[in-house]
Formats: structure tokens, C-alpha cells, sequence
């Protein structure tokens, strides 16, 4: 199968899916109106950026744009499972300190993102074989 193939209207629907799932974590996780905007501007910073980047930057298509987005933006709600006492204990620090070196996250998150990201793409690249 090539995601040449597949219609744009999917690939946007998916990209819609992935975004409502990484709100959907992260947004809970978050302390104050802020943090849980900064998070909803964040997914539409890594949209914009990764489109106007890749379809501009490196000449690909759109499609190939909204499927590499879509990977780093489940990886990131998917990655973030298993660590949500972390992830709310920094964002409860960030709140009543402000946002410090101290605010960091786990490295064990990083790393579970990070694979979870390699893994979607390898599994994306063997399902689309122009991914």
C-alpha cells in the first residue's frame, strides 16, 4: 500500500484523530488554563511547523507531511502513558514556581516517547512503502 493512494480527506481525518488523542492526554495532566492552552497551541505549532517545514523545506508531499505529524503527535499521547503523576507533578511545580530547570520531565518519559515514536515509523514505513 502507498499513502500516495489513500485520499487526502483520511490522511486529515487521521491527523484529526491523533491530534484529539494527544489533547486528550495531555490536556487533563496540566494544572491551570494556561498549561492546557500552551498544550493545544503546541499541537498546532508542531502542524504548522512540520507542513510548512517539510512541504517547503524538503519538497514533500502533503500527505507524507500530515502522516510524519501525525506519528510525532501519537507518540507523544501514546509515550505519555504510565506517567502521569510525573507529568502532573512538574506541571504543579511549574504553576506555583514558574517554569524552571527543576520542571523537567522524566527521562524515562523521553525515552518511552522516543521509542514509541521509532516504533509508529517503522510500522508506518512497512505499512506505506513510499511513507
Amino acid at each position: 500500500m502507498q499513502l500516495s493512494s489513500i485520499p487526502l480527506a483520511v490522511v486529515i481525518i487521521v491527523v484529526v484523530l491523533a491530534v484529539t488523542l494527544f489533547v486528550r492526554v495531555w490536556v487533563p495532566l496540566m494544572d491551570t488554563k494556561e498549561q492546557k492552552v500552551k498544550i493545544g497551541v503546541a499541537a498546532a505549532a508542531g502542524l504548522v511547523a512540520i507542513n510548512v517545514g517539510g512541504v517547503v523545506k524538503f519538497g514533500w508531499p502533503l500527505k507524507t507531511a500530515l502522516a510524519y505529524y501525525a506519528v510525532i503527535i501519537v507518540a507523544f499521547a501514546i509515550g505519555a502513558l504510565g506517567h502521569s503523576t510525573s507529568i502532573r507533578a512538574v506541571a504543579s511545580r511549574e504553576a506555583a514556581e514558574g517554569p524552571s530547570k527543576d520542571n523537567q520531565m522524566s527521562g524515562l518519559l523521553i525515552i518511552q516517547i522516543f521509542a514509541v515514536m521509532v516504533a509508529l515509523f517503522f510500522l508506518g514505513g512497512w505499512l506505506f512503502e513510499d511513507f
